[in-house]
């Protein structure tokens, strides 16, 4: 099993923003090779956690 992450500070107010852009890539993620996750994480203090598992 392999992960990734990406680690991003967001502009105060946009995290809703990130999430709702996270739910319309639902279907391109879904076409990854043995996709096993796709995670978004809001870590609080405008800081957000994208990953995926492989």
């Amino acid at each position: 099993m392999y992960a990734s992450y990406i680690e991003a500070k967001m502009e105060p107010g946009t995290s809703a923003e990130a999430i709702e852009l996270a739910k319309d890539l639902i279907p391109e993620v879904g076409e990854i090779p043995n996709l096993m996750q796709f995670i978004l994480i809001d870590k609080g203090d405008r800081q957000d956690l994208a990953a995926r598992v492989l």
